[in-house]
């Protein structure tokens, strides 16, 4: 408890012009023991804290010492340290751990940050590096908290987020689907959802709402064909070639819908040219494998410059030309670090590029990577 609470409580009934005589028979103590907690000679029971709010007509929190600004903004900063370490060009697994642990620890009640938590330890799911133990304990515990938040939270988006979490947990981990279908259940509809109301019942001057929405669904109907593309356990799964014409289509929507000059969508691109290249890989396509490998490496730059460049600019797009990137927007928070070129370098790491190791063209897509990211 605050050290400061003696003095506080002195303080405050020394304002309110209360004997400590007075102030004992409301608590229903002994003059003594308010004398001694003034004295900070031992420290009120936690019980007994709503009660002296209440008399002094303060909060509990004010009480103990704790200024609401100082601690609104340090919740904020928490908040944009996660968030920078979680985007397109954020930091590792283990650092959003670490930062996520951080908060839980200052704010335990706050469930973003909860689910914060659960989300990184997630991503063992898809991170190679984790053996098997770590990646069930991880698992395992992403599991409880989005169970527990799940159960117990009032806020709907926050219930819906931790639902997703189980979903994932289910379908990704513990191979349920019939589990993981029940969830999905519990979500509303894309009818229901607050972007297809608002669109048709409120009016937007600006047309910025629409816009942000218009985008969001660009990126992820690119994201979800890309997933679809991976998906071979379906019975009418394509081959590898009509995967090829998914990604490429995919490609050709987030250029129709962001335009020429894409902004942070130059990493969605990138990524996309990637995954484009895998499957061109399996059908021995070398040449338009490196030929999208190129367009990746290409796309990853202009990112990463554009994160030192462009903040503020609007897209050129007829479909987003109300928005673009801002600083110190909800999605950017502030201004990002350039590494996309780093992860895509990283990501060329993987045993399915092996068949491009002695390439000429596939060393200098690494150079260009390892240039950029300086």
């Amino acid at each position: 408890m605050n050290n400061d609470i003696g003095r506080k409580i002195r303080e405050l009934r020394t304002a309110k012009l209360t004997t400590q005589e007075q102030l004992a028979v409301f608590l229903g103590v002994t003059p003594q023991a308010v004398s001694r907690w003034e004295s900070q000679g031992s420290y009120p029971d936690i019980e007994l804290l709503p009660a002296l709010a209440d008399y002094f007509g303060v909060t509990t929190d004010e009480l103990l010492g704790v200024k609401k600004d100082e601690r609104e903004g340090r919740r904020a900063e928490m908040k944009r340290e996660f968030d920078r370490l979680s985007d397109v060009c954020g930091g590792t697994r283990e650092e959003m751990i670490a930062s996520a642990r951080r908060a839980v620890a200052e704010f335990p009640s706050e469930e973003e940050f909860q689910l914060n938590l659960a989300y990184a330890l997630q991503l063992a799911i898809w991170d190679e590096s984790v053996d098997e133990s770590e990646r069930s304990e991880a698992e395992e515990e992403a599991e409880r908290i989005y169970e527990t938040v799940s159960e117990t939270t009032k806020n709907i988006n926050i219930k819906c987020e931790a639902v997703q979490g189980l979903v994932r947990y289910y379908s990704y981990y513990a191979k349920d689907d019939k589990r993981a279908l029940e969830l999905v259940e519990q979500l509303p509809s894309m009818t229901d959802s607050r972007e297809f109301i608002r669109a048709w019942s409120v009016k937007d001057e600006t047309g910025t709402y629409l816009q942000e929405v218009i985008g969001l669904c660009a990126t992820y109907l690119a994201v979800n064909i890309k997933e679809l593309a991976y998906d071979d356990e379906r019975t009418n799964a394509p081959d590898n070639a009509v995967k090829v014409e998914m990604l490429q289509t995919a490609s050709k929507i987030v250029r129709m819908i962001y335009g020429e000059d894409m902004l942070y969508a130059h990493a969605l691109a990138a990524n996309l040219a990637r995954h484009t290249a895998v499957f061109q890989l399996k059908l021995g396509r070398t040449d338009d494998a490196l030929a999208s490998l190129e367009e990746m490496a290409k796309h990853a730059a202009i990112y990463d410059e554009t994160c030192e460049r462009d903040l503020g600019k609007r897209f050129s797009s007829p479909f987003l030309d109300a928005v673009g990137w801002e600083q110190n927007s909800a999605r950017f928070p502030e201004k990002q670090e350039p590494n996309v070129c780093r992860q895509q370098a990283k990501l060329l790491e993987n045993s399915r590029y092996d068949a491009l190791r002695d390439e000429p063209r596939f060393h200098a897509v690494l150079e260009k990577l390892e240039a950029a990211a300086g």
